[in-house]
């Protein structure tokens, strides 16, 4: 065998680079084919935004044809970007535009200057191929001058990204303060809310917190203590579990029953039809089995056939709740009109109910759609009373309750029911489970029953333990509203406590649904112990993830691993697909599978640290996430790489090793230039196309969205991007660019075509697809970390440049002060980062006293004129006053505020007694039902905006969904994203998450509901439907959540 040559090992180099880039270019095209096809085929998929989200926040549609598009996407302002989602997501497209900018300008240099002095008029045997002569490695030993003009492009380019850095930072300087003061933002109940941790004991009460917070501006308007509701919260957790379980198991025994019932009514059907080919004159007897056993399933197909005409017809309906039409009185007329599908209005205002037992309409009667009277909805015994409590006679098998629903009207016959459950489910058939740890061990039970009997159970106990609570153990945390914003980030600045560590850490901009409760009930030493540990763990992950990376680099090869362990000699013996299988299949596995499981570990990692909010854990993501990468996915592959080309020279001088690596970290460029191909071309394509969510969508749609819930999320949940998993990537990519912009320039150019691409691709996803939610919004903190992790690339390119010039000393003395040119160089680039960070962020991290106090003298003068009598001139009486924050001023502008009835609301709310709740906030409160942590609500509803939960389709009027949160016209000063339970744990308030059922075609669902609601489990079928196939549509949200009206699906 003839060994490699240099130049053949560069030449092969080259080739791969071609390869690499046709490659790319074919595959970039197929995705670009596919996209223009499916755009409009596949809406769902690739323009959600122009119907899912409210009117205000929608696209406009894509227009059709192969070109048309494509300028569409270019014309449309990245600013639009911000009004649809949020400073995050226009602050990432600001990165990539930036990134742009850079490379364009540094490959326009490098390509002008660096490339002719590297390969023109030199001849290096050792770089015959013409891609290796464009790199630093082609000048050789006799033209060592030529280096002084790396040196000075080096110093232009770090400059030129200098300036571009300081630059944006400015701009997102006046975009983050705009952000902050800006109307829709400031009003929000968020805005002026700070989450303090590491309370002393005697401190963390709500009178010692008013008088330690009495010096803030404006003063403080409502305090939450986190009180320990451990058992509580225990009880709130397993009764979410079990409703899971219990929809899950209740849409696969539906699932069952309808797909058995389909397949005998299609051999009923044959038998039927196989009769009249064999008496076609009608008059022969059947035999009274066939007539016994097929009478009622020809009846009933008969019925089916209709009442799914009229199901499809629905569907095509417009969705947006109808009113109107005559009270029924009686429950025959009730069920006739049922039956029959006649509009009927309840006092409430329903809309119309359906025909036969199909799925309802949002809009239809409470009465009629098995949806259990709670809270806000009735005041029938069983359901929630006035105090957020149960009776118990609404559940088990006695109370007005189980005679309410007896009452209603069925579609069908119940005995028949439960007679096709019995003979196409049994019991050995039913859905079970296991107790045990994970499901893998433990007593085996019918899941539906255990479930039924476990959320009537903790239904009761929690409403005990919400009444026995009263006075409880604070947990060191606590959360404090102010009137004014401004007071709320001098609150957030200022030193609190003249012990070490106590109070020190303080978090502005808190949301109830970005909180992250297990995290806020530490005290400072164990949250510093934590923090420590945490870093260390990653740090230990990264060391250790060589092991498994190396095990499969070492299964890909297992062949030659045979020949020197002899106990591996049967994989080289097995039967021809086994050793294929092993070497070829299970390596790609494997490390798709390791690299699927690292965002988990990392964010388990960063969940331990002990941050209490899931935005700020996000943001932690990316700082573990970019380090990983940067070690694995650029060091250690520029060093194995470099190792590997010269390990036979290793091996017969190793004090030379140094030097001999260094000196071949410049051919290692060419790996990198094929990964940004295929990054930039392939990965920018498959971002447009979203492959990915495309087969998930698929795989959700017929496989995983077998409930209601899970078919909700397919149909109206749009996706959102994770930017702690998506910067890192576009971060190690700038981070390798800027490396060997020097050293290999040919990457420069590269590099701007693929973040090119890479903006083309998200401005299209961020305004056509993806929906932030108003909760994980930082307000673009993202934005000036990802600037200093492009430092860590010139950091490198300097390093490495000084390196190789020391390593030329033996040649010339000049290389010295080449050499230390550089590190003045990473000198001046470290004083600059640090000049920058001291000086950003303190403006940026807080709110301005200039600014603020510009917007309190604009509010201010707003209510003055406002009072200013007819005829007065606009000097007649102006206030000398200079004092912006006096007590006349303050009451001015925070009057309305403070009436807010939730100052009235917080002594109910400490003690824990819902019914001093309902009773202090009054009738505006009491159809306020269930949180979140039920159930996700659409992202159209969490976007840009946090409402309270109301009663099942209660509409909400279209001229506040027209409106808007931020219209400047609006003068109301209260809360728009706050309600009753403020920072209330949800295990304090919220309620029983419905069961959620698909409605079918044989009265499987309207059975269980009324099971379950016997039970004192709510349940309901309003909203979801079951085919006979088991494939589950939905119509709305969940029916214990606020229907703003419907989609435009």
């Amino acid at each position: 065998m003839s060994e490699v040559s240099s130049a053949s090992a560069q030449s092969s180099s080259s080739q791969t680079f071609l390869t690499a880039l046709v490659t790319n270019l074919i595959i970039l095209a197929v995705e670009l084919v596919a996209f223009v096809v499916l755009k409009h085929k596949l809406t769902r998929i690739y323009e959600p935004r122009t119907y899912l989200p409210p009117p205000d926040k929608r696209a406009v549609a894509l227009p059709s044809g192969p070109w048309k598009w494509l300028f569409a996407i270019l014309a449309i302002p990245t600013s639009d970007v911000l009004h649809k989602n949020g400073l995050d997501a226009y602050m990432f497209l600001r990165f990539l535009r930036m990134l742009v900018m850079l490379f364009a300008g540094i490959s326009f240099l490098t390509w002008l200057v660096i490339l002719p002095i590297d390969a023109v008029g030199v001849r290096n045997p050792q770089f015959s191929d013409g891609l290796a002569r464009l790199s630093w490695g082609n000048i050789p030993d006799d033209a060592n001058k030529r280096y002084a003009a790396h040196i000075i492009v080096v110093y232009i380019t770090t400059f030129f990204t200098v300036w571009l850095v300081r630059k944006e930072l400015f701009h997102y300087t006046e975009m983050r303060q705009a952000f902050l003061v800006s109307k829709s933002h400031s009003r929000l109940a968020q805005a002026r809310t700070v989450l303090i941790t590491a309370i002393p004991f005697d401190m963390c009460n709500e009178e010692e917190l008013k008088l330690w917070a009495s010096f803030v501006p404006g003063g403080i308007q409502n305090i939450w203590v986190y009180r320990d509701t451990t058992l509580l919260n225990k009880h709130h957790n397993a009764r979410l579990d079990a409703c899971k379980k219990l929809e899950a198991a209740s849409a696969q025994l539906i699932s069952r029953v309808v797909k058995s019932k389909r397949k005998q009514d299609k051999q009923a059907n044959k038998t039927s039809h196989k009769l009249k080919q064999k008496h076609p004159s009608g008059q022969a007897q059947r035999t009274g089995d066939v007539e016994k056993g097929f009478q009622w399933q020809n009846d009933d197909t008969t019925r089916r056939k209709t009442d799914h005409k009229a199901s499809l017809d629905t569907i095509n309906r417009p969705l947006r709740p109808q009113s109107g039409g005559d009270d029924i009185e009686t429950a025959t007329t009730r069920s006739e009109a049922y039956e029959m599908g006649d509009i009927n209005t309840s006092e409430n205002g329903y809309g119309p109910s359906l025909q036969g037992g199909h799925s309802p309409m949002p809009g239809t009667s409470v009465e009629q759609l098995n949806v259990p009277e709670r809270d806000g909805y009735g005041s029938g015994d069983g359901s929630a009373n006035g105090d957020g409590s149960r009776d118990g006679s609404g559940s088990g098998d006695g109370g007005e309750r189980g005679e309410r629903e007896e009452s209603v009207p069925s579609a069908f016959d119940p005995t028949q029911v439960d007679a096709m459950i019995q003979q196409f489910v049994p019991e050995k058939k039913r859905p079970m489970h296991r107790l045990g740890f994970l499901g893998l061990w433990g007593r085996k039970v019918d899941t539906i029953e255990w479930c039924k009997d476990e959320i009537s159970r903790l239904n009761k106990e929690i409403d005990v333990l919400r009444a026995e609570l009263g006075e409880r153990k604070p947990m060191g945390s606590a959360f404090i509203q102010c009137n004014l914003q401004l007071g709320a980030h001098v609150l957030a600045q200022c030193v609190s406590f003249h012990e070490p560590l106590m109070m020190s850490e303080k978090f502005i901009e808190v949301t109830p649904k970005d909180v992250i409760w297990d995290n806020i009930d530490d005290g400072a030493y164990e949250t510093r112990f934590r923090y420590v540990t945490s870093w260390m763990g990653s740090l230990v992950l990264i060391a250790l993830w060589f092991l498994p990376v190396a095990f499969v680099g070492t299964l890909s090869n297992v062949s030659a691993l045979c020949r020197k362990v002899s106990w591996l000699c049967w994989i080289k013996n097995a039967p021809t697909p086994i050793p294929g299988i092993i070497q070829g299949l299970l390596p790609p596995l494997f490390l798709s599978i390791l690299f699927a499981v690292l965002p988990i570990l990392l964010r388990g990692l960063a969940w331990y640290e002990n941050i209490p909010r899931w935005s700020l854990l996000s943001i932690s993501v990316y700082k573990r996430y970019y380090l990983f990468l940067v070690v694995h996915g650029f060091l250690v592959v520029t060093l194995s790489s470099s190792i590997t080309a010269t390990a036979s020279n290793l091996i017969s001088n190793p004090t030379e090793a140094v030097s001999e690596l260094a000196s071949q970290l410049p051919s290692a460029s060419i790996f990198f230039l094929t990964w940004t191909i295929s990054q930039g071309l392939a990965g920018a394509g498959s971002a447009l196309l979203q492959v990915g969510v495309l087969v998930m969508y698929l795989v959700k749609k017929w496989w995983l969205g077998r409930t209601p819930r899970e078919a909700f999320r397919v149909t109206f949940m749009m996706p959102k991007a994770d930017f702690g998993l998506i910067l890192p990537k576009i971060s190690l990519l700038a981070t390798i660019a800027l490396a060997y912009s020097v050293l290999a320039p040919i990457i420069n150019g590269l590099a701007m075509v693929a973040f090119m691409l890479f903006f083309f691709s998200w401005k299209f996803l961020l305004t056509w697809v993806f929906d932030q939610p108003e909760e994980a919004e930082t307000g673009g903190k993202y934005f000036p970390l990802a600037i200093n992790f492009l430092f860590t690339g010139l950091y490198i390119e300097q390093f490495c440049l000084a390196v190789l010039f020391f390593l030329k000393i033996s040649q010339g003395i000049a290389f010295i002060a080449q050499g230390a040119l550089m590190l003045v160089l990473m000198a001046l680039t470290a004083s600059v980062q640090i000049l920058f960070q001291s000086s950003f962020n303190p403006i940026t991290g807080h709110l301005p006293m200039s600014l603020a106090t510009k917007q309190m003298k604009a509010r201010w003068e707003q209510e003055r004129q406002k009072k200013r009598a007819p005829g007065q001139n606009q000097g007649e009486g102006k206030d000398e006053e200079t004092d912006m924050f006096s007590r006349s001023r303050i009451s001015s502008v925070v009057r309305k505020r403070i009436k807010h009835p939730v100052m009235r609301l917080k002594k109910g709310m400490d003690k824990g007694v819902s019914r001093t709740i309902k009773s202090a906030a009054g009738q505006d409160f009491k159809n306020y039902g269930t949180g979140s942590e039920a159930s996700p609500r659409p992202s159209y509803a969490s976007s840009r905006r946090n409402l309270p939960t109301i009663a099942p389709a209660t509409i909400v009027p279209k001229e506040r969904v027209r409106k808007g949160d931020g219209d400047a016209d609006s003068d109301d000063d209260e809360d728009l994203d706050f309600d009753e339970n403020g920072f209330t744990h949800p295990s304090m308030y919220t309620n029983q998450p419905w069961i959620w059922l698909p409605k079918d075609e044989v009265g499987v669902s309207e059975r269980l509901v009324r099971e379950y609601v016997a039970a004192g489990v709510d349940a309901s079928d309003l909203g979801a439907y079951m085919d006979m196939k088991g494939d589950v549509e939905v119509q709305r949200n969940p029916p214990d959540e606020e229907w703003a009206g419907g989609h435009d699906a």
